[in-house]
């Protein structure tokens, strides 16, 4: 059956988390596989033959000792029951004894099942939600439109202009927040919850304390944008602590987003090989960020979430 294409962020989020094939009863689990194999089910396993152009990320691993059921009308499928064979990870019975990557949930399915199966209704966590339902929740938290569609004043008492970040101005956030909503039409208010409510004030807050974005010096607002360290969406407590955020330039705000660069403590840009060949197309940057506008009570949270990032969100290995 045609391949689905499933957002490359939304899987990332489900990496290293079980998930479990059924018809009465478990019959196999399986999961995207941890950029850190230490955060897998299981650490090692076969992976897939990538050969024939699919996307590598899209891999998902099967446990192993599920059996599967015999399909030979399923070419595809067959092919993959073959390689299995000869790579000695499946017995003439037909239970795997190595745990083994496919291409995706849904070749996973198919092959265990006999049978033509979409993956993302099939797989389901521990809640019993299917992939499916699952990546239709996080876009529902994540599809936030741009700052621009939801115009908030820049404007901050004067007493808060500057580079002033105290404690004070944290605690106002929530109340600035709140008076935004109150602001806003019954049919803006609901959109701006059900999505991102909270970001524009963030926002604000971020230029008047920063200014400009971290890594290149930018200082023009429209090229800017708040990079949420943890993402919005899994971590609300922290939603408005503007230490687990990056002021970025948008081309580089998409770059860390995506993983494909990070920081180490010092502050030092370190790359992904997958956006290599794209960086001197991005535009001038610096070896490292800059902490300005962060305070010295601060900056060990900043650093603690930027460490969490390092671990759990870059796809490669940076110390």
């Amino acid at each position: 059956m045609p391949r689905r294409s499933v957002d490359p962020a939304f899987i990332d989020s489900l990496r290293g988390k079980e998930f479990c094939l059924c018809r009465q009863g478990i019959i196999a689990k399986g999961f995207y596989p941890h950029r850190d194999s230490s955060k897998n089910p299981v650490s090692n396993y076969c992976p897939h033959d990538f050969s024939s152009g699919q996307r590598k990320d899209d891999e998902f691993v099967v446990m192993k000792g599920v059996e599967f059921n015999n399909a030979p009308y399923l070419d595809g499928h067959q092919i993959k029951i073959n390689q299995l064979k000869t790579d000695s990870c499946l017995i003439e019975k037909g239970e795997l004894i190595k745990n083994c990557g496919f291409s995706s949930p849904s070749q996973a399915a198919s092959v265990i099942l006999g049978q033509s199966s979409n993956g993302v209704i099939n797989w389901k966590d521990e809640n019993g939600k299917t992939i499916r339902e699952l990546e239709e929740e996080y876009q529902n938290r994540n599809n936030a439109p741009a700052s621009s569609d939801s115009p908030v004043s820049t404007e901050f008492p004067k007493p808060y202009q500057g580079q002033n970040r105290s404690e004070e101005i944290k605690k106002e956030l929530p109340d600035r927040y709140r008076k935004h909503l109150k602001e806003t039409s019954p049919e803006d208010k609901q959109q701006l919850v059900n999505i991102r409510a909270g970001q524009n004030v963030l926002r604000v807050h971020l230029l008047h304390t920063r200014e400009k974005c971290a890594l290149t010096g930018i200082k023009n607002s429209d090229l800017l944008r708040v990079s949420h360290i943890k993402p919005w969406a899994r971590f609300e407590n922290i939603r408005l602590d503007p230490n687990n955020c990056l002021l970025l330039s948008a081309s580089w705000d998409a770059a860390f987003d995506r993983g494909l660069i990070t920081f180490s403590q010092e502050g030092i840009l370190k790359f992904s090989n997958d956006i290599i060949e794209d960086l001197d197309k991005i535009g001038p940057y610096n070896h490292a960020i800059s902490f300005d506008g962060i305070n010295d009570n601060d900056i060990d949270k900043h650093l603690e979430y930027l460490e969490w990032h390092r671990d759990n969100v870059f796809r490669g290995n940076a110390p």
